[in-house]
């Protein structure tokens, strides 16, 4: 048998080191795109979410297989599983709160609603499919895929609390908000480059993309449950009216 290479000769990329993380990203942002515009065949509708899971996590996942790369480096492991957990769970102690405040006040003070505490009515359904079928593929792919290679390409950066921070982060989150907005054309799908941003700061914190799907996942809960708790899906009409008003008068 083959000796296995290490961790460090799997990550040696060619030059350009983009071009094949940039075509992954290219054939899944096709694929969901098409997906996203057949939901009128019942099947597709049905199973939508288990089929967006196949270009998410099968074709990275056999792209390093194939390529014989050690999954662990790009923060794919079990290894040191409670403690990505907590530190997952610790953060959404530490940002939740806050953003709960200030979805209380666009709530009340914008759209002019009122706080009812209050759960989706498929909050299991909803917490499940948060967790293991939006945050799981989109961290696998984003942070733990594409960011480990576009921190090979772009080393520089700042150092935010304990991790570097730079263009690998902005890269990633562009192409996060980019691929939202291809299943969805409305303009304010493009707000998640900013979350992705604090999933990136994570990933490169910790190491695993772990802990960025216990937050990505609770974060989307959470969200949930706001939108249910205030009776707001989406856009309120105030800001909606706004957004119009602002920009194209």
């Amino acid at each position: 048998m083959a000796e296995q290479p290490t961790a460090e000769r799997k990550l040696e990329l060619p030059t350009p080191a983009l071009r094949e993380p940039l075509l992954v990203f290219l054939v899944v942002i096709v694929l969901l795109g098409v997906l996203a515009r057949l939901r009128f065949v019942p099947f597709i509708a049905e199973n939508l979410g288990a089929l967006a899971i196949l270009p998410f996590v099968y074709l990275p996942a056999w792209i390093l297989w194939k390529k014989r790369r050690d999954f662990r480096a790009y923060g794919i492991s079990w290894q040191d599983f409670w403690k990505h957990l907590g530190a997952g769970l610790l953060l959404c102690l530490v940002v939740l709160p806050a953003f709960w405040l200030g979805y209380h006040l666009y709530g009340t003070m914008l759209c002019g609603h009122d706080f009812t505490l209050a759960l989706p009515e498929d909050f299991l359904e909803r917490f499940v499919g948060n967790v293991l079928v939006i945050a799981l593929p989109e961290e696998f792919l984003f942070r733990g895929y594409l960011q480990t290679h576009t921190d090979l390409r772009w080393t520089g950066g700042i150092k935010i609390f304990g991790a570097r921070v730079g263009w690998s982060a902005v890269v990633v989150s562009a192409l996060f908000a980019l691929l939202h907005l291809a299943t969805d054309l409305a303009p304010f799908k493009l707000g998640v480059f900013f979350p992705s941003l604090l999933f990136c700061w994570l990933k490169a914190r910790t190491g695993s993309i772990v802990p960025g799907i216990v937050f990505h996942g609770l974060a989307n809960v959470m969200m949930n449950t706001l939108e249910a708790s205030y009776g707001i899906v989406g856009i309120c009409a105030p800001v909606t009216r706004w957004w119009f008003e602002t920009l194209w008068f």
